[in-house]
């Protein structure tokens, strides 16, 4: 998050309409967005779909980004902006799926994101995950004390997660 910040305050208000004067400030005005989207989620409609922009959706968003910040920086200080003034569509935008097409024609982009290939990839390249409810939130507990991310990889990990049934004999 702080290359986003000091990033912001780098290219001044003129490219960052997330902007404020320090990097601790941007930080400050995130985390009273997140507040405000906790206490009052926006609703969105878009042309293809409509719903909340609401914490999950806000800290995801914001979570994502991080992966690709030469892609996703610029558009992230806009949506952000535009949430700060109660407009949620464009961070709205930034996760949506397209509405399922079923076509004889190629797809726009062979590339495109693909949420069950990026599960697979994530539950299958580690060690196997089968932990009980109360593993889960102790892991999630532990993790919460290191990184503001914690409900995103707990949100992963559980995704990972199953439980073997007993065998009967």
């Amino acid at each position: 998050m702080e290359s986003f910040f000091d990033g912001c305050v780098a290219v001044g208000p003129d490219i960052c309409p997330f902007y404020a004067p320090t990097s601790d400030a941007i930080s400050q005005k995130l985390t009273a967005l997140y507040e405000s989207v906790r206490a009052r989620p926006v609703p969105v409609r878009t042309p293809t779909s409509y719903g909340l922009v609401d914490y999950a959706r806000l800290k995801l968003t914001v979570f994502v980004s991080l992966y690709s910040p030469y892609v996703m920086f610029p558009p992230l200080a806009n949506a952000l902006a535009d949430l700060s003034d109660g407009d949620g569509t464009m961070l709205f935008q930034l996760l949506e799926t397209p509405s399922f097409e079923c076509s004889c024609d190629s797809p726009k982009s062979p590339f495109e994101l693909v949420q069950d290939g990026q599960t697979a990839v994530i539950c299958t390249d580690g060690k196997e995950v089968n932990d009980s409810l109360e593993e889960l939130k102790a892991q999630y507990e532990n993790m919460a004390k290191f990184t503001e991310w914690a409900e995103i990889w707990a949100g992963i990990r559980v995704r990972c997660s199953y439980v073997i049934p007993p065998v009967s004999s």
